[in-house]
């Protein structure tokens, strides 16, 4: 959300509300939200001062290429997710429309806070709306160096980005001088604590603030948007009367018919966690396929299918997978192993980065190919005409779809969203949305359905928090509810031979990498 590549676009809930909330198609209940157009959040908007992404060109509009390109189409969409979100509150009040639009307003305006070296950067009157220097918006020209800098900068929240403090703190219903210091200092504890003189404020870096922002914005739309899908999975489970959605979800052993949406395999010009976690999903999910394929076959019949096919032959079974059936050793498992596996897979040695004091990108990579240099399925990337990494700026990991080539830049920072002082202080917001988004009793509450929970139940325990490690614990509870499902197939032997052959076919098919 909080970064994109190229010509990305964000999330769709912001396009519509910021079209509904300005122009001529201002809708008066959405005033007090006090948004722009689009193109003037950093978030979501095509400046060049976009946080994350550099790459976007200023002369792109921030709704090109988004399908409905303008304004009006995008209101009428707005309306109809608005109305969507009338008819479900009358079963949750808590998700009434105007608590939900205040959290994602809350969440642009996040976006438009900035952090700087000083404090007296400009001038702003008080109660003024004006973000940025001017009326429409942040200014996004000759600031790129000055802003979230990732120095030793103690982090300010400069005259001209008051108002967005302001505004953000308002909807999320907390103070702002609360909201200032959850996002420029630590508060540590020096022993036990007993009094307000036993903690100690340490401030953050420009960096560091920017990183906690973007946590907090990340966090905010992840509970949100769980939220939602919690108030819809317990209004269409059996059983259930008007007024019972967030009660007791009773039995959960009744049958449902789940959607599952599959990520589609990516390799980009330039390669991060992002594509990683959508490419090990793929892995996951491809390996499940596969066991599904073949079970029951015999492992000789596997291993001829896999010969006829030109595939691994014998040699795509790891050592000692042959006694645990055919299945097993052609479901990728090696490659998946490679990105989860404890202690040193790709998502564990990221973690153990974002953990470390002095962890860095560079180091990141060294240790992934360093600990997996002879592993059938990483490349060692080495600088060439046709290679721009090596193994201290990248690795290539040898998917079923494809080699992948990844690179230096962003792991840690995507990784890491760990809330600074954790998320107590959201549990006592004004907002009614918000209090319940983060409060301890949605921690002790039970699922919904199996597998779904909630931010407040992952932020519960506290301490790091990892995108890769979460991402890696929702995909496998995933797998487990897929697993436990019947798989229907066609009882004719020819029919199952040839999806044998596809499933081989891409499992086999991996161009390499040039070097």
């Amino acid at each position: 959300m909080v970064r994109r590549s190229g010509l990305d676009h964000n999330f769709h809930s912001f396009y519509v509300l910021c079209a509904a909330a300005t122009g001529c198609h201002l809708k008066p209940v959405l005033a007090a939200l006090q948004l722009r157009p689009a193109d003037r959040h950093t978030y979501i908007g095509s400046g060049s001062g976009n946080h994350s992404n550099a790459n976007v060109s200023v002369d792109t509009p921030a709704t090109e290429g988004f399908g409905d390109r303008n304004e009006a189409a995008l209101a009428a969409r707005f309306a109809e997710v608005d109305n969507a979100l009338k008819r479900l509150s009358k079963y949750d009040e808590l998700v009434e429309p105007s608590f939900v639009w205040g959290v994602v307003s809350a969440i642009l305006h996040l976006g438009d806070v900035r952090f700087r070296g000083e404090a007296t950067d400009g001038v702003v009157e008080v109660g003024s709306t004006n973000v940025g220097g001017d009326a429409r918006g942040p200014s996004f020209e000759g600031l790129e160096d000055d802003v979230d800098a990732d120095d030793d900068t103690e982090a300010r929240v400069g005259a001209r980005d008051l108002p967005a403090l302001r505004l953000a703190s308002e909807l999320l219903g907390v103070g702002e001088s609360t909201l200032r210091s959850r996002l420029t200092e630590r508060i540590l504890s020096a022993g036990a604590v007993s009094s307000r003189e036993e903690l100690v404020v340490v401030p953050l870096s420009r960096g560091a603030a920017a990183r906690a922002r973007d946590a907090l914005s990340t966090t905010l739309y992840s509970a949100l948007f769980t939220r939602l899908v919690s108030a819809l999975n317990a209004l269409m489970l059996p059983h259930r009367s008007a007024g019972s959605v967030t009660g007791e979800s009773g039995a959960r052993s009744e049958p449902f018919i789940g959607l599952l949406d599959i990520f589609g395999f990516e390799s980009l010009e330039h390669n991060s966690l992002e594509q990683l976690l959508i490419n090990y999903a793929n892995e996951r999910l491809h390996a499940l396929f596969l066991c599904h394929v073949f079970l029951g076959m015999s492992d000789d019949t596997v291993r001829i299918l896999l010969n006829e096919d030109g595939g691994f032959g014998t040699d795509g079974f790891a050592a000692g997978e042959q006694d645990n059936g055919a299945a097993l050793g052609v479901a990728n498992v090696r490659c998946v192993s490679l990105i989860d596996a404890p202690p040193k897979g790709v998502l564990h040695l990221v973690d153990h980065q974002c953990r470390a004091p002095a962890g860095s990108e560079s180091a990141f990579c060294l240790a992934v190919n360093q600990k997996h240099e002879v592993d059938d399925f990483l490349i060692v990337p080495k600088l060439s005409r046709n290679c721009k990494l090596d193994a201290s700026s990248g690795f290539v990991i040898r998917h079923f779809a494809g080699d992948v080539a990844y690179a230096a830049g962003s792991f840690l920072q995507s990784n890491n969203d760990t809330l600074v002082g954790g998320s107590q202080w959201l549990a006592k917001s004004s907002n009614p949305l918000v209090r319940d988004l983060f409060s301890p009793s949605s921690a002790d509450a039970p699922p919904l359905l199996p597998g779904l929970k909630s931010t407040a139940q992952t932020l519960s325990t506290g301490g790091f928090s990892s995108v890769g490690g979460r991402f890696s614990a929702n995909l496998t509870e995933l797998c487990t509810l897929l697993s436990s499902t019947k798989v229907g197939g066609e009882p004719c032997d020819r029919t199952l031979l040839c999806t044998c052959h596809v499933g081989v076919a891409a499992l086999s098919a991996r161009p390499h990498i040039n070097q």
